[in-house]
């Protein structure tokens, strides 16, 4: 116990020097330099066999240096201590390096020596037994410093465990870089290999989303042999496809090595139990077909063991939807059970997950492997090297167990996976004596439940999902949109597609759903304002003729509309609606009108969406009607007809009397 408390209190002695350090800059001032000298981890070994009398074992590390470090007053060594017997020991090295207790050394070696000129650095540092045999590895460099070897005083079954070692760089003598790795020392034959089931999720939600899963594909097609499992968001795919990105096709190459599965998912990731609760169990099927239809797009089939990640904190699907959406088997973060299993003797074993009513096969994630992920981003060949040391203590925890156990690995939506964190990672993993990589199928298969003490049934915590107030009317609205839209983008799937994908979007669990509700409202409101009808006005000579309509559409795609004309004073032979697709930017359709009275006369041209009544486009048109009635022309006529027969019976009336007067 006192060598504990040593150990934290050294720990926590170091950082709080190193922040005064940082905040006083009196390294600064000591060594003349920068406070901090960044050394990245490049490569290293992470699992050797437990030296004995007979043999040793070598271990390796390549290591990169900032280009303001000096190599003529530069060394770097590399210390040893005690092999670690709590998880909370190792996590505490991760975040501070011990500084003392160390059981072995390299002494300062010589950077210059080191890196022979470059800027990267390889060494090479023997292990040996007590009364062993000492390894003699040779230096990258040429240099005649004596090759370092850690002496143990162990040999064999009784080195097992994962020491971790510090690295130290110091320039002109002061510590400008410490850190912590570990290595797992194992002995002879394990019965019970770690399983460990490595999901990598490619999300819509990564920073450069496309050029980061693409990176890692590549690095995981580097290691064809290395079983995990891929879980690709349709959303993301989608991006890719639009974007004309290779994720796609990295996918379906990836998919097709056949130590690799594919989780299927719905489009997005999305809780089933707050939408059928809101009325909206019917956007589930859509969501699944729709990542059915992405994934077969980009020429990838999922596994056919159906496995759901549940990695949000807001709320927790019932056992029952799950299995009615057709899951049989979940992935689950521990913290969202009532006891977390990682904390627990029975970590590492399936059970039956409790959410409501019944039951669901489940697998709790191990919530102390995120922060190696979010490490990542940053430190990658260090944070897949401590990931390495973490897991293989979970081995050394209980070594000589009845049955296999297991980790799962997921890291968040939003970590970045670099190749060189997935190229440490998955050598580590093929190269481990104790640990065994698998996929999330064959970790179901192959590991049990309720042995090695793990209870068979684990309870979910009661949670209520947070939804912004108005989600669920949004995409009740917006399916009914997408519903009328459905004839008039006959002619544009890729329109309707993406209108559809929006308002999928905007289901996500653990994301705000209104700024896509927004977007979808957005997309629904350019199309509709795509479509005008022109103000103008007509003149017609008689009251029988043709109108000329022109309707203007600014959409990228065919659409298929109904026009509808509404006059009191104006019938139309061919009937008042009809059906038009708008294939050029301004359509013109001539409609024959009969006009009941003269004058101006008032039209109204009203535009929906073929097959529903999905208002798009409205005008006020005029019809002047130059051309008398029929009435009006008879009073003419007859005026006229009465006018020249007055006149000719007054002519003739004249001429009577002029030839009476002569007679």
């Amino acid at each position: 116990m006192s060598a504990v408390l040593s150990r934290r209190h050294a720990g926590l002695f170091l950082a709080l020097t190193l922040l005064c350090s940082v905040a006083f800059g009196t390294e600064r001032a000591e060594a003349g330099a920068a406070t901090r000298v960044d050394v990245s981890v490049i490569d290293q070994t992470t699992s050797l066999e437990a030296p004995t009398a007979t043999n040793g074992s070598l271990f390796s590390i390549s290591l990169g240096f900032s280009p303001s470090i000096d190599p003529s007053v530069s060394t770097v060594s590399l210390e040893l201590f005690p092999h670690i017997y709590a998880s909370s020991i190792l996590l505490q090295d991760v975040a501070a390096p011990p500084s003392s207790g160390a059981i072995a050394t390299t002494g300062p070696l010589q950077l210059s020596c080191v890196t022979s000129g470059t800027e990267a650095g390889r060494i090479v540092v023997g292990f040996a037994a007590s009364g062993g045999v000492r390894p003699a590895p040779q230096h990258a460099g040429n240099c005649s410093t004596a090759t370092p070897v850690f002496q143990l005083s162990c040999s064999g079954a009784s080195c097992s465990g994962v020491y971790p070692i510090v690295i130290s760089t110091r320039s002109n003598g002061v510590i400008v870089d410490k850190r912590s790795t570990f290595v797992d020392l194992t002995s002879g034959t394990v019965p019970h290999k770690v399983r460990v089931a490595l999901v990598v999720p490619l999300s819509p939600l990564l920073p450069q989303a496309l050029s980061s899963s693409a990176d890692a594909l590549r690095a995981i097609m580097g290691h064809p042999r290395v079983s995990m499992t891929l879980s690709p968001e349709p959303a993301l795919l989608e991006q890719s496809r639009l974007d004309g990105a290779s994720v796609g096709s990295l996918l379906a190459k990836t998919a097709r090595l056949p130590h690799h599965a594919i989780l299927s998912g719905t489009y997005v990731p999305i809780d089933p139990t707050w939408l059928r609760t809101h009325g909206l169990g019917g956007e589930i099927a859509q969501q699944r077909n729709e990542g059915l239809s992405v994934l077969a797009a980009a020429g990838t089939l999922p596994s056919p063991s159906l496995t759901q990640l549940l990695l949000g904190k807001a709320s927790m699907p019932l056992s029952s939807d799950l299995r009615s959406e057709g899951a049989t088997a979940v992935l689950v973060n521990g913290q969202r059970l009532t006891v977390d299993p990682s904390t627990t003797y029975g970590w590492g074993q399936p059970f039956l997950l409790s959410s409501g009513s019944g039951v669901i096969k489940a697998a709790a994630l191990d919530h102390e492997t995120d922060r190696f992920f979010r490490n990542a981003a940053h430190e990658a060949g260090l944070a897949a090297a401590q990931l390495l040391g973490y897991l293989a203590f979970r081995f050394h925890q209980a070594p000589g167990l009845s049955a296999p156990r297991g980790v799962v690995l997921v890291p968040s939506r939003t970590s970045v996976l670099p190749p060189r964190f997935l190229n440490v990672l998955l050598d580590g993993l093929s190269a481990s004596k104790d640990l065994d990589p698998v996929t999330v199928p064959t970790f179901f298969a192959t590991v049990p439940m309720g042995v090695n003490g793990a209870p068979t049934t684990r309870y979910a915590v009661p949670s209520t999902p947070t939804v912004e107030p108005g989600t669920a009317i949004g995409i009740r609205q917006g399916r009914s949109v997408c519903t009328q839209l459905s004839g008039m983008l006959h002619f544009a799937p890729a329109e309707a597609q993406m209108l559809n994908h929006l308002l999928l979007e905007a289901e996500a669990t653990g994301r705000p759903s209104l700024p896509r509700l927004r977007a979808f409202q957005r997309a629904v409101a350019e199309l509709s304002h795509s479509i005008t009808v022109p103000s103008s006005s007509f003149t017609l000579t008689s009251q029988q003729g043709t109108l000329t309509l022109t309707i203007v559409s600014t959409a990228k795609s065919p659409l298929r509309v109904h026009v509808d004309l509404v006059s009191d004073h104006l019938a139309f032979p061919r009937g008042r609606g009809f059906d038009l697709t708008l294939i050029q930017s301004a359509t013109a359709v001539r409609i024959p009108v009969i006009a009941q009275t003269t004058g101006v006369l008032p039209l109204q041209v009203v535009v929906t969406a073929a097959g529903s009544t999905f208002p798009l486009a409205t005008a006020a048109l005029t019809v002047q009607v130059a051309a008398a009635s029929i009435v009006g022309v008879l009073l003419t006529v007859g005026a006229i007809g009465v006018l020249g027969w007055w006149w000719l019976t007054t002519w003739r009336k004249g001429r009577k009397a002029k030839r009476a007067s002569r007679g």
